[in-house]
């Protein structure tokens, strides 16, 4: 099981290990030996198939002998569906995705990383946090480090010190002595921005054109035999990104006689033909624990309206507690 896990940067304790190994022996004796191999196969976007095999873990858990789950299914089509639950009644068909994080915010993780490793070489007791502007990059890294390399000998216990290029400040430094103990070198202790940053269209955007992607693997309209429903790990996605992205973005009105309200735009995926007739909704789930790979998950349905009758129907199958319309604010 440590092999998986060294395909990735996670550090994996003992307890993500032994998680690991119980979900693949609990999904070997269901019969879902495929995407055991898959997960011990896959070379790339690990995290992905942990997403998938953390939701076959719960599907069985949750259905026992009642239904029979299947991963991508050989009769279903050129492009198979992750899963199919199927018993005498009904079939829900389940395309998962695991949402991605903005590209943006992959950029802002490697910069903070390599801050944090190149730091570590620096001797000094002191703890530093970081604010960039938007301008900054990973070509100004060299600039931040000679930056850390100066002012980890200077003998003050609380400093603040600016990057600019230009007069155009990239970055803010603030250094603090720790009181109750002794650093060998620097540690970075956060990273944020300098100013304020609107990135909720940007994560609708992603999210819209993920749903939609994976909205085409349904070969077959939404009927009383067949749910098509799509299903997503959202870790790091605001409800509000969610809900707009598949409802329509909100927005507030008001009138110049007096009165304001709240409504949606028309921009969401469900109202688009595709949704209408092939997609019941969108289960979001979410680990009780962000930081832990191997986890159970809180899931949410995003019912697409058309299809509210058969929103009672997934939640009591697949144990969903939380119920969101387009109404709904979140």
């Amino acid at each position: 099981m440590r092999a998986v896990f060294a395909k990735t940067k996670y550090d994996p304790k003992a307890r993500d290990i032994w998680a690991l190994a119980l979900s693949a022996s609990y999904l070997e004796i269901a019969g879902l030996s495929k995407l055991n191999e898959r997960l011990f196969s896959v070379k790339t976007n690990v995290f992905d198939t942990i997403a998938e095999h953390n939701f076959a873990r719960m599907l069985v858990s949750r259905l026992g002998c009642s239904a029979k789950v299947h991963y991508e299914p050989a009769d279903y089509g050129a492009r198979p569906v992750d899963f199919r639950v199927s018993d005498s009644k009904v079939t829900l068909w389940l395309q998962m995705k695991r949402f991605a994080v903005l590209a943006r915010e992959n950029r802002r993780d490697k910069i903070f990383e390599m801050i944090r490793s190149e730091a570590s070489k620096i001797g000094g007791n002191k703890y530093f946090g970081v604010s960039f502007s938007e301008r900054f990059s990973e070509a100004h890294v060299p600039s931040l480090l000679e930056l850390l390399q100066r002012e980890a000998v200077v003998d003050f216990p609380n400093i603040e010190q600016e990057l600019s290029v230009n007069g155009d400040v990239l970055a803010r430094v603030e250094f603090t002595s720790p009181k109750n103990t002794k650093l060998t070198h620097l540690m970075l202790g956060y990273g944020a921005d300098i100013d304020a940053v609107n990135v909720t269209g940007l994560s609708t955007t992603q999210i819209r054109d993920g749903l939609r992607k994976s909205a085409g693997a349904f070969t077959h309209p939404v009927s009383d035999q067949n749910i098509n429903l799509l299903v997503a790990e959202a870790d790091r996605q605001h409800d509000i990104d969610i809900a707009n992205a598949c409802f329509g973005t909100e927005y507030i009105w008001e009138r110049s006689t007096g009165g304001r309200g709240w409504a949606r735009k028309d921009d969401g995926v469900f109202r688009e033909p595709l949704f209408s007739s092939s997609v019941v909704g969108l289960i979001v789930l979410r680990r009780p624990e962000k930081a832990v790979p191997i986890s159970e998950y809180r899931a949410a349905l995003y019912i697409n309206e058309p299809h509210l009758a058969r929103a009672q129907l997934v939640q009591s199958r697949l144990g969903i507690e939380e119920l969101i319309r387009y109404n709904t604010v979140v």
